[in-house]
């Protein structure tokens, strides 16, 4: 489960990658700039995959959890 967990921050955290890559200096460059950069880091459709993966894994958990806790 911790495998998982972390495969799915340093996924998230790819967009992010766009932001820190000129050693902050995005904030002396074009507002739209920084959006359009930003934004090619999305995923598109696949992200749907993974959270609707995420949920089922978080789901099965929870109802696990419940199932020992009675």
């Amino acid at each position: 489960m911790n495998r998982f967990v972390m495969l799915f921050w340093l996924l998230m955290s790819q967009s992010a990658w766009a932001h820190h890559t000129r050693d902050h200096m995005m904030l002396a460059e074009d507002a739209a700039q920084v959006v359009a950069t930003t934004r090619e880091g999305d995923g598109g459709p696949l992200w749907w995959i993974l959270w609707v993966f995420l949920a089922v894994i978080l789901l099965l958990g929870f109802v696990r959890w419940w199932q020992q806790r009675t």
